[in-house]
């Protein structure tokens, strides 16, 4: 379950950003993920930054899989120093894609992470029957 965990952000951090070559500004950033407000857990959450006129990179994905209490905290380019500063877009993934899980993201979540301190709290949607 480990290798397919890091087999699926190494395509989500690949494909959703271009990885630059230089070390850009990060802010720390720790947050919650809920669902009908119990913790989510088994799951991994991503931070895509956007690129923008204004920058020629947009920066290395960040990362980081949730605890047992649904928290993170983000890792770019080393443990837990946080997320490129500037807007980001945010993927939550169940870590097991066979478990039928009881909460899915509702639509797109963009987030701007600024110079600090940063806390999320995201709030996932109950899951519809198909």
């Amino acid at each position: 379950m480990a290798r397919m965990f890091l087999f699926m952000v190494g395509i989500l951090a690949g494909c959703a950003c271009g990885c630059g070559s230089g070390n850009l500004p990060v802010a720390a950033v720790t947050g919650k993920v809920t669902c009908q407000g119990k913790a989510v857990k088994d799951a991994a959450i991503v931070f895509s930054p956007f690129r923008d006129d204004k920058k020629t990179d947009s920066g290395k994905a960040a990362q980081a899989t949730l605890n047992d209490n649904g928290e993170f905290t983000l890792s770019t380019y080393g443990t837990n120093d946080g997320a490129v500063v500037g807007k980001h877009k945010v993927v939550v993934s169940f870590l097991d894609p066979y478990k039928k899980n009881p909460c899915e993201q509702p639509g797109e979540i963009v987030l701007e992470v600024i110079s600090g301190k940063n806390h999320f709290d995201i709030e996932l949607d109950k899951a519809s029957k198909k």
